[in-house]
């Protein structure tokens, strides 16, 4: 019986049909897995969520701040110092990380992560690179109002119990280190690090998520927000009379 052989032709069409198969299903599965590290970087923002409760049913309702000197309980509102703390160095003992016998008391935020936290919960699945220092994980904090500083004689709320929107006020987001606005389109790279958020929405990272923001709310529930739907909240100047009405990001959930 004679063989038969592929000649040149049918090979090079079996190949072009296996690059067009490609072609279609390349995009479905990285979408796919977009959407699976955007589920779980919902989980990280919800280990971090319910360590803060957890923190606050210990310390009489107290809303952790972002940044502050010795206990968040006696000093609420942010204050720099030698031995400033971040947040998550009050809420890790909460989520499975006894800092205490990794680092000293008289270290702050600028303390470099342990090598076994750097890709742990502090850092958003979609991003390339680990958390070097506690002050910069991949999750910022809304540094105003929820975050502890106050804005003009605006005042920050101190414990849980005082939000009247908790629903609806964020406090942990993805962020970067560049300086974002909600005027454009986030172009920022992946590789950035985290930051405080602010009351206008800046340093809030859309881009590692294809276009989406994950956020905490006070109340520890987690949403996954458009750019379009944050672009809607945004302030065009960060009057007194915007941030008082603006919930989102400003201090619409105090009055």
């Amino acid at each position: 019986m004679k063989k038969q052989h592929f000649t040149l032709i049918e090979l090079l069409v079996v190949i072009a049909i296996i690059a067009i198969l490609a072609g279609m299903l390349l995009p479905a599965l990285n979408n796919a897995r977009a959407t699976g590290l955007r589920s779980n970087c919902q989980g990280n923002l919800k280990q971090w969520g319910t360590a803060i409760l957890q923190y606050a049913s210990d310390y009489n309702d107290i809303i952790l701040p972002c940044n502050v000197y010795n206990k968040p309980e006696e000093s609420r509102n942010m204050i720099y110092s030698d031995v400033q703390r971040s947040w998550n160095m009050f809420a890790a003992p909460y989520a499975g990380m006894d800092i205490d016998k990794k680092i000293a008391a008289n270290e702050g935020s600028s303390k470099g992560v342990p090598l076994e936290w750097q890709h742990g919960i502090m850092k958003c699945p979609a991003s390339p690179i680990g958390v070097s220092t506690f002050m910069y994980v991949q999750y910022g904090m809304n540094q105003y109002n929820t975050g502890g500083k106050p804005y003009t004689s605006l005042p920050a709320i101190q414990k849980f119990g005082q939000a009247k929107r908790a629903s609806a006020m964020s406090y942990l987001m993805d962020s970067t280190n560049v300086a974002t606005t909600l005027e454009t389109v986030d172009t920022s790279s992946p590789k950035e690090h985290g930051r405080v958020a602010t009351s206008n929405g800046s340093y809030s990272n859309r881009s590692r998520h294809r276009g989406y923001c994950n956020i905490l709310f006070l109340d520890g529930h987690v949403e996954s927000m458009s750019e379009n739907t944050l672009m809607s909240h945004k302030m065009p100047s960060s009057t007194y009379a915007n941030l008082k009405a603006n919930v989102l990001f400003g201090f619409g959930g105090n009055f």
